[in-house]
């Protein structure tokens, strides 16, 4: 694993893309949560060069409190708006030195990508087409079943 260096108004993350293994690095303070997304974005494609998605929602462990053997308890938050990432921020800045924040992001791929990936029909279908799946039997096709025998 490669050493994180120190960067000024920055945290330690562990950082778990869609549940995966965790990613320890340094994230930048002071930032609106769309810059946050948009960092975590960026993190994830020199992580993994080439891939096309992006980051829609990140949560955080909220550290909650101390068990009876002394071990923190944490809580699931996720970031709504830029107040969550401040207070974030802030939860984390009596942990400096020993607590990295752990981050849940959410990646998904956009509908552009999605669709530049499907194999485009090689001509429009016609109504006929589509519909004969669908068409009902004929009625010497049905056969009638009463409910009422046994």
């Amino acid at each position: 694993m490669e050493s994180v260096e120190y960067q000024p108004n920055s945290r330690l993350a562990a950082v778990y893309f869609n549940g995966g293994n965790a990613n320890l690095l340094r994230i930048h303070e002071q930032v609106s949560l769309g810059d946050l997304k948009q960092q975590l974005t960026q993190i994830n494609r020199r992580l993994n060069p080439g891939d096309p998605r992006t980051v829609t929602d990140v949560e955080y462990r909220r550290p909650s409190g101390t068990s009876n053997n002394g071990t923190l308890l944490f809580t699931n938050v996720k970031l709504r708006n830029n107040g969550d990432v401040i207070t974030m921020f802030f939860v984390f800045s009596e942990f400096r030195s020993y607590v990295p924040i752990e981050l849940d992001a959410k990646l998904v791929r956009s509908v552009e990508n999605i669709l530049s990936c499907m194999i485009p029909p090689n001509r429009p279908r016609t109504y006929d087409e589509i519909a004969a799946p669908m068409v009902r039997p004929e009625e010497d096709e049905v056969e009638a079943i009463s409910l009422s025998d046994p």
